[in-house]
Parts: C-alpha cells; structure tokens; sequence
C-alpha cells in the first residue's frame, strides 16, 4: 500500500471560512483510490492516534497565508506523516506483533490498553476502506 497526496485546493464558502482540501491517493493491490480531506480531518486523526502511539510531527494547525508556496510545504509535510503513520501501523501492528503481546508474562494493564487502542485504530481504517470503495 501507498499512500501520496498529490495536489490540493482552496476552497472559499459564503458560510464559513476558506480552508484547503487535499487529494489523498492510495495505491493498494494495483488500484488507486482517491479520498479528499480537509486538514481539520488530518489534525482530527493525529489527536486519535497519540492516545495510542508515538506520532510524528504534523504540519502546524494555522497557515499566516495562503500563498501556494505555504500550502505546498504543507500538503509535502501531511504526506510524509500520512507515509510514516502507515508503514508505522502496517510494522507495529502486524499478527506477529499481537501475537507477541499476548506472551506470558506481560503486563495485563497495559495489554488491556494496547488492544483497545488497536481497536480504536481498525475501527478508523475499516471506516477509510469502506470510503475508498465506495468510490470505486
């Protein structure tokens, strides 16, 4: 699987303020999937996910301009956290990882913990392929 944001635009509403939409591809099993998100959504899925992980740093929440230069140094630094995010998921939380949890002699509290953050997180990603699908 991967992941690349390859362009964004700007978005001006009547009701609200402007914000930036990004275009999300997923490559995986040879198709692509396209799935726009605005970064409010991106900065929704960073606080879920440093409950449970160490994350990498995310692009600042406020943008001083909109010049096309900004955005483009910020739609660079949400790939790259969506690019580290996942091969960070895919490698911690393969089968041999959980089952390598379930060993004797752990720590009961904090395996409790790591399944419900687990859960948590498969919960997103079902809820992002039924998304992606429903695209195709």
């Amino acid at each position: 699987m991967e992941v690349y944001i390859p362009s964004f635009r700007y978005e001006e509403s009547d009701l609200e303020r402007g914000y930036t939409v990004f275009k999300i591809e997923v490559l995986m099993n040879g198709r692509k999937h396209f799935v726009e998100k605005r970064y409010s959504e991106f900065h929704a899925l960073h606080k879920k996910l440093k409950k449970c992980i160490k994350t990498p740093e995310i692009p600042s929440k406020h943008v001083r301009n909109w010049v096309p230069k900004v955005l483009e140094q910020r739609r660079q630094g949400l790939e790259t956290y969506l690019q580290i995010v996942q091969t960070w998921l895919l490698k911690e939380f393969s089968m041999e990882y959980f089952t390598l949890m379930y060993s004797p002699g752990r720590n009961p509290t904090w395996l409790r913990e790591a399944e419900a953050s687990f859960e948590v997180i498969v919960k997103d990603i079902d809820i992002y392929q039924i998304n992606l699908n429903s695209m195709t």
